[in-house]
């Protein structure tokens, strides 16, 4: 066995998205309101601590901004699953960090089609070990990740349809179970996006995985529920999508960063003008929060 072939490192991003935006395909079914049984504190303290042990990924050397593409869709490419559905399971952590961002990066690593059997991967496999039996308990991905470092993922082929396990329910045969010990994870990094560089590592991931390949990543993270986001305006690039401006507080719903557009823009103060070099929000400091002009590219599940 090539053990270099079965074991990648997983990205994810932390910290606040601070683009003006985040566009969605509109290929995606939207639910406007979905019932959530909210975290236990103590979960999500544990989470918090969890995730604050995840070691950043050390400074690279980052092109200037002008080197990379305007944009860029790595769901494009073959490895992508393309958009799937969660349906009323609350799987969501599990479709950003199994089905789309580890199925994306080990189908890269072995140049396979993402959307064949073989090479999808089933989100409810890990789902199991840790939402206690029940449909509305969120699992965060962080604990998926480990699973995937003891013993690897299931491939659709040998799990089935997610859903006809619905939340519950286990596999037989063994040959299945060590065919997933071949899908597993060395590493998982962050990039914190707390700051223009943050983003800008982030966009140069996405373009070529900070190692001058001629293909990038997608990475994983964390926020609350899009729910019924507005349109980019008319005449403007990608006109019409939905873009998501702000996040709430909770943390509660996973997601998937899968390229970027630097052209896409909002009015978010109304003045008549989009910039990225106005105080917009009055704190006296010009960062990307006060950006209105470009965005990270969402895979969403629902």
């Amino acid at each position: 066995m090539n053990r270099s072939r079965n074991v990648i490192s997983i990205l994810i991003v932390t910290g606040a998205l601070l683009t003006a935006g985040s566009f969605r395909s509109t290929a995606q079914t939207e639910i406007l309101s979905l019932p959530f049984r909210s975290p236990d504190p103590a979960q999500r303290a544990f989470d918090s601590l969890v995730a604050s042990r995840i070691p950043v990924l050390p400074p690279r050397q980052l092109y200037p901004d002008h080197l990379l593409p305007v944009s860029l869709d790595n769901s494009d490419y073959k490895w992508f699953p393309g958009i799937l559905y969660q349906q009323q399971y609350f799987a969501c952590q599990q479709f950003a960090g199994i089905a789309y961002t580890f199925a994306y990066e080990i189908n890269r690593l072995r140049d396979a089609d993402g959307k064949t059997l073989p090479h999808k991967y089933a989100p409810h496999y890990t789902w199991h070990f840790f939402n206690e039996g029940e449909r509305y308990v969120g699992v965060n991905f962080l604990h998926s990740f480990h699973a995937l470092m003891e013993q690897g993922q299931m491939s659709n082929m040998d799990f089935g349809n997610d859903t006809i396990l619905l939340e519950r329910g286990w596999i037989n045969g063994y040959e299945k179970y060590y065919r997933a010990m071949q899908n597993r994870i060395r590493q998982v990094w962050a990039i914190p996006v707390n700051s223009a560089e943050g983003i800008q590592t982030v966009k140069q991931y996405l373009y070529d995985h900070l190692d001058g390949s001629p293909s990038g990543g997608v990475a994983c993270f964390t926020a609350s529920s899009p729910v019924a986001p507005p349109k980019l305006p008319p005449g403007t690039p990608e006109a019409g999508k939905s873009v998501q401006l702000s996040w709430l507080p909770n943390p509660v719903h996973g997601m998937t960063i899968v390229g970027y557009n630097d052209s896409i823009r909002y009015d978010l103060n109304e003045d008549g003008q989009y910039t990225n070099h106005i105080d917009i929000n009055n704190d006296s400091v010009v960062d990307a929060r006060d950006w209105e002009i470009g965005g990270f590219l969402l895979a969403n599940s629902y």
